[in-house]
């Protein structure tokens, strides 16, 4: 039965039918999603510019947060510009990653000596097995 204040009909057969075969099309792979989520990981990481002629004279130590294949996101003791490349080294006792290039995507800053910041891999990454991925 319909509602007095609507023009809906109810569902017939077909409709339901067609309802099911739109929220199938629509199926999430769960492991997929899991696979991309990102992943709380507290680790050392040093961030240094991409550029081989400036990468030992500046160096901006923290940790990281989380991170994802896509990326990581890091507390920071200074912040970095946002749109530059970057060279990240992850301490591998506690994240076996391999060193990354970076494009900073977003710094927030937290207090005067702390800032969000949000950086994106250059290329996806495989996250090593022993991360946790919820």
């Amino acid at each position: 039965m319909s509602h007095p204040f609507t023009t809906d009909s109810p569902l017939r057969s077909d409709r339901v039918q067609e309802l099911l075969r739109h929220l199938e099309a629509g199926h999430v792979d769960v492991k997929e999603v899991r696979a991309r989520a990102a992943c709380p990981v507290r680790a050392a990481v040093q961030v240094r510019p991409a550029d081989v002629d400036r990468r030992d004279q500046q160096c901006v130590e923290g940790v990281t947060t989380e991170v994802q294949r896509s990326g990581v996101v890091c507390l920071l003791e200074r912040p970095v510009l946002p749109g530059n490349v970057f060279h990240v080294a992850f301490d591998r006792e506690h994240l076996q990653l391999d060193s990354q290039l970076v494009v900073c995507d977003r710094v927030a800053m937290l207090s005067d000596c702390a800032f969000d910041v949000h950086f994106r891999f250059v290329r996806e990454v495989e996250l090593p097995e022993d991360v946790d991925r919820g």
